[in-house]
């Protein structure tokens, strides 16, 4: 399951783990034309895909996201969280209220979806959750929401990885090098690598 359908990131990594054979579920939240154009493209390669729709500040709406895929391919055994497309009204503020509220907005985004994976998850002993970014710059909010989802990674990462679980954080140079990152990490999962925990890989 990969959310972010919408941004450069979200879309390079599900074309990528399609590439490798992955059935993907990919979560947008405003651009449908855009997510199903995404599931169409990998399609036409012969991947598999579905667009689900949730809007991640509810994090009611990441647990229905995790059962919407899970209905659709089976277990979900990857979880990649890539971070929220930037508002440019929000990005573009400098007082404390809109930096705080921004960093909120994206720091659910990206936490909502792996806290919501991870009781099946532990209930299988297995599983693998990333936090995806790219290394490209960004406005303060968006660097906030990023350290701040890095390190609650690592702490989730305690939680996690006596359960079996992987969990880790790559911020690349960009969505293509984030991607081939999370795909390497997918193929080690699929081994049975030893479970890494709260990893965080930045370039």
């Amino acid at each position: 399951m990969i959310t972010g359908a919408e941004t450069e990131t979200g879309a390079a990594l599900a074309v990528e783990l399609a590439r490798r054979g992955a059935a993907v579920a990919v979560q947008y939240d405003k651009s449908f034309v855009r997510a199903k154009e995404l599931v169409r493209s990998i399609e036409r390669n012969g991947g598999r895909a579905v667009a689900i729709r949730a809007d991640l500040s509810d994090p009611s709406a990441a647990d229905l996201l995790c059962k919407k895929a899970g209905g659709a391919f089976g277990d979900v055994d990857i979880v990649v969280a890539s971070e929220a497309p930037p508002s440019a009204a929000r990005e573009g503020e400098e007082d404390a209220q809109s930096i705080a509220d921004a960093v909120r907005d994206r720091l659910l985004a990206v936490l909502s979806p792996l806290h919501a994976a991870l009781d099946a998850m532990a209930r299988r002993g297995s599983g693998l959750l990333v936090h995806a970014g790219s290394g490209e710059p960004a406005g303060p909010a968006s660097e906030a929401a990023r350290a701040a989802a890095a390190a609650a990674v690592v702490a989730l990462g305690r939680t996690a990885g006596p359960l079996g679980l992987s969990t880790h954080t790559l911020v690349l140079g960009t969505p293509q090098e984030t991607a081939r990152g999370v795909a390497h990490l997918a193929e080690g999962a699929a081994g049975h690598a030893p479970a890494a925990v709260g990893s965080v890989m930045q370039r």
